[in-house]
């Protein structure tokens, strides 16, 4: 749009559109040119469709049964892990997503695997238990990490060992364990206790009603814990519990909770945004069937949508967006499918394939909204009779990325903005296109105009993407349009257009300078 040609009042709302679109974050100046592909409006089937899982680089040790956390810095602290057949390692690394790799932390004072790794308040991470019976049996060991020192040291033990059992952090910053195996006794023990940080101890909390191993024990909104299925030992035999309870911090207590809708044991479970907790597949049977506990109105479980594929011991962990995603397990080969869980609808929908099989490997969100997938075994699991050598723990890791603005979506967990419309991804800011591109109000990445730095817009607030902010947009724009068709039918003025080659007038003082094109965002 020439502004040069409209008057002066005409001219200075002009500016005020435009800047307004710049400041927003977006190219508001309307281009002639068509849309680039993909650039998410409606009917762009020619958009690309972007790979959703890519490989990383790979660990400095293979891995299996080990522990991801994530660090307040963005870093995610790898630690332990061993095989069936493979002795556990007291090694640790660190992956660091701005490097895109994983570098040599110190490691444990201890050699461990199938223990808990817990992220406290304080920026520590608790280590506690781990390993396997016919490795020295379970650990009382416990052990903390100082990211910022990069060091370990040692932690009061547990009262009880053990391994394959749960963590979890409660809110006032103590951390529960419960259940595991007690080898010396070849069953599931009952015992939970909890660590206090502040004053380095473990103390000894009301028994669980059922004693449990491999099960899950899911932190509620109210800060009370739900623990669920697992292995219980009845009679020599182990046996997969399809029982709840439920933690109570304030008592001390365990109080049964509803019954599941089939048995599980090595099962995924994740709180969802609304308070609901979700269970879903497992062993023994690879089960493809899911539950939802929800606490309102009386806790009840009601059943899910199924899984896409039969699985357990599989990695999974919440998304940016409150879906749940969840990679590999057994049934009773490994399958590559990825899905998700979509709290709204109740459904699963496919996430992609992995680059390799793995199962017992690990899920990390990181800061970015990408997903680190690490280590695992890549074949069926130990109750197949399969049995694994160190050799075949995976050192590989990999990353769900999903898509940038404009490429093919089918669901909105597949954007990174989270918003999928007309079958395009849209954005909201430049972080959510491809370098080189900014997001327009219409929630399209566009080609960065070479004349403008726009590495920091963004959307107006309460702009949705995917053209929420079109509409005023394009009205500004249909006014300056007429405005100027009016004017064009006015008289001309006195004033002369200067001539062919003639020098412009000299530019007032402090006016904006050309500048040298800005590196892409």
């Amino acid at each position: 749009m020439d502004l040069g040609r409209l008057a002066p009042c005409t001219r200075r709302a002009a500016a005020v559109l435009l800047l307004g679109g710049a400041l927003a974050g977006c190219v508001a100046e309307p281009d002639e040119t068509p849309s680039p592909q993909g650039s998410g409006a409606a009917g762009q089937a020619g958009a690309p469709e972007e790979e959703l899982w890519h490989l990383a680089e790979a660990m400095g040790t293979p891995r299996a049964g080990h522990t991801a956390t994530p660090l307040p810095d963005g870093r995610v602290l790898m630690v332990g892990g061993g095989g069936w057949m493979a002795p556990p390692t007291a090694g640790a690394e660190l992956y660091v997503p701005e490097r895109g790799a994983f570098l040599p932390a110190a490691p444990m004072r201890e050699a461990r695997g199938k223990h808990t790794a817990t992220l406290l308040p304080s920026g520590e991470v608790l280590v506690a238990g781990g390993n396997q019976c016919d490795w020295g049996g379970p650990l009382a060991t416990a052990e903390l990490y100082d990211p910022e020192r990069d060091a370990w040291r040692a932690a009061a033990p547990m009262e009880t060992a053990r391994t394959w059992h749960t963590a979890t952090l409660l809110e006032d910053g103590r951390v529960l364990v419960t259940g595991g195996i007690d080898c010396a006794s070849v069953a599931m023990t009952s015992a939970a206790e909890v660590y206090d940080r502040t004053t380095d101890t473990w103390t000894p909390t009301g028994a669980m009603i059922a004693s449990r191993g491999m099960h899950t024990a899911t932190p509620l909104e109210d800060g009370r814990v739900l623990v669920a299925g697992g292995f219980h030992v009845e009679g020599g035999a182990a046996l997969p519990l399809q029982t709840t309870e439920v933690y109570d911090p304030e008592t001390g207590t365990f109080s049964p909770g509803p019954v599941l809708g089939e048995r599980r044991v090595f099962h995924a479970a994740a709180l969802l945004r609304d308070g609901r907790a979700l269970l879903a597949g497992g062993g023994p049977n690879y089960s493809v069937s899911a539950d939802i506990y929800d606490a309102r109105g009386g806790p009840a479980i009601t059943p899910a949508g199924p899984l896409e594929v039969h699985r357990a011991i599989a990695a999974s962990t919440l998304l940016a967006g409150g879906e749940v995603l969840v990679a590999g397990g057994t049934y009773p080969d490994i399958d590559t499918l990825a899905e998700a869980f979509d709290p709204a609808t109740g459904r699963w929908a496919p996430a992609g394939w992995l680059r390799v099989a793995r199962y017992l490997g690990t899920a990390t969100l990181l800061g970015s909204g990408e997903v680190l997938v690490a280590g695992g075994f890549p074949t069926p699991a130990y109750w197949n009779l399969v049995d694994t050598m160190p050799s075949e723990m995976h050192a590989s890791a990999e990353l769900f990325r999903p898509r940038t603005g404009g490429a093919v979506c089918a669901r909105a967990f597949e954007c990174r903005s989270g918003s999928c419309v007309d079958g395009a991804c849209a954005c909201a800011s430049v972080d959510h296109c491809a370098a080189g591109s900014v997001c327009d109000l219409s929630g399209r990445c566009v080609p960065r105009p070479s004349d403008q730095d726009l590495s920091g817009c963004s959307l107006p607030a309460g702009a949705p993407p995917g053209g929420a902010a079109a509409p005023w947009l394009a009205a500004g724009l249909a006014a300056l349009l007429a405005a100027r068709r009016r004017e064009a039918r006015r008289p001309t003025t006195s004033s002369p257009r200067p001539a062919p080659g003639a020098a412009p007038r000299s530019a007032e003082p402090g006016a904006a300078r050309s500048r040298p094109s800005p590196s892409p965002p």
